[in-house]
């Protein structure tokens, strides 16, 4: 797979950068409910969950991989205070040291940063919104700072559409980043060909190819065209929906579309993606920069996310008091192993460290986390997410009722 270049940050879906004679050094992926059930299920011990504010400009980018390597190096003492043997250690934190040395992955960060390692293997998530530092190792890896960049808080995506450029964006309330489109076309001349589009303007225009002028009159004006310049264009749009859907169809995400009105309906009319918001940004997007897009996806996409936490919390006050509703930890857990748990809010900025047993339904709560323990707040939302719950990713201080979690239940 190709890498991003400097022109184009990329994200990279299952993407892989590899040393010579050297195991996975890192993979940087596209975070999606798959990503997420695939950590979940992963059991190899130990893992290591790295977490820390990333900067895409300005002076603190260089001493971003400074601060990444004193999260290595507390993971390092963590790992032998737990008896981890040398070896082990130098295995699991290895993809992280490499990534040390990787000056072109931190010239194009993100707002944040997730890895995390286990033996032999490693993922590497770059988000869109700023996690708290963190340094968690045990049997299993720490996810619930990943939540906020899946569900509840506004993470969407942007296509700009256009008969000469393609651009994916990947985004938050807070921040905008492009995707690389892989193998996507990013023109309609790359989707249908040189030949086949100089019969198209000789056909359609009477002239030769060798205007400009009389190109930009078929393939760049405002009017739709002729039926057969309609069926380019919809054969173009539907070689974009292929990938970008093999990109982004699974992860459950808003898609805002920018572009003139009736490209955009066409890609509407076709698309796969299972949630394209009916209103967009109206215009040709090849003249907005990405700020400029972010901006105005946001005013279309905005009030939705605000309206579905507000009818949540709205819905959980409704219920509080009765057996549909708590913001009791073992119980929120017993329901969500049950697959009761219909919504859940959890504080991202708060760990509840301890032991949760589904044997005999109880929850030893710790003060300070011990070998073994889990954050329950992050056990509670990755089993309600598994079975098909609505989790919201609340800001510290934001959880409807009394504490760090708040739930609704189907039954």
């Amino acid at each position: 797979m190709a890498r991003g270049s400097a022109e184009t940050p990329a994200y990279h879906q299952d993407g892989q950068r590899r040393s010579p004679g050297s195991q996975e050094v890192c993979s940087v992926t596209l975070l999606d409910r798959s990503q997420i059930s695939r950590l979940a299920r992963n059991g190899k011990a130990p893992q290591v969950s790295l977490f820390m504010p990333t900067h895409r400009a300005g002076r603190d980018v260089a001493q971003d991989p400074v601060r990444f390597k004193n999260l290595v190096t507390r993971s390092e003492a963590e790992l032998e205070a737990a008896g981890y043997p040398s070896r082990v250690v130098a295995d699991t934190l290895a993809p992280a040291r490499a990534l040390l040395d990787d000056e072109f992955f931190w010239q194009h960060a993100s707002d944040g940063l997730a890895v995390l390692l286990a033996p032999g293997h490693s993922d590497v998530f770059r988000l869109p919104a700023t996690p708290e530092e963190l340094v968690v190792v045990g049997d299993r890896a720490h996810l619930k700072p990943l939540l906020s960049a899946l569900v509840g808080d506004g993470a969407f995506h942007v296509l700009a559409l256009s008969q000469s450029s393609v651009r994916l964006f990947e985004a938050t309330r807070d921040g905008i980043r492009e995707i690389d489109l892989q193998d996507v076309p990013r023109s309609l001349r790359a989707a249908v060909g040189y030949d086949y589009e100089q019969r198209s303007l000789q056909f359609h225009t009477g002239a030769g190819p060798g205007k400009g002028g009389m190109r930009r009159a078929m393939f760049h004006g405002h009017g739709e065209g002729s039926d057969e310049a309609k069926t380019e264009v919809a054969e173009f749009l539907q070689l974009v929906d292929t990938g970008v859907h093999a990109l982004i169809g699974e992860r459950g995400c808003p898609l805002v579309l920018a572009g003139v009105g009736w490209v955009t309906a066409m890609y509407r009319g076709l698309t796969r993606i299972p949630d394209v918001l009916p209103d967009g940004i109206d215009g040709n997007p090849d003249r907005m920069t990405p700020e400029e897009l972010h901006e105005r996806a946001w005013a279309v996409v905005g009030p939705r996310f605000l309206e579905a936490t507000s009818a949540s919390v709205a819905r959980y006050e409704e219920l509080a008091g009765t057996p549909r509703a708590s913001d009791d930890l073992a119980t929120v857990l017993r329901a969500a192993l049950e697959g009761r748990v219909e919504t859940l809010h959890v504080d991202t900025g708060q760990q509840v460290w301890g032991r949760w047993s589904p044997d005999v339904l109880e929850a030893e709560i710790h003060d300070e986390p011990r070998p073994g323990d889990r954050d329950l707040l992050d056990v509670a939302a990755l089993t309600a997410l598994a079975t098909g719950a609505q989790v919201f990713a609340d800001q510290p201080g934001s959880v409807p009722g009394r504490g760090p979690i708040a739930a609704v239940f189907r039954y």
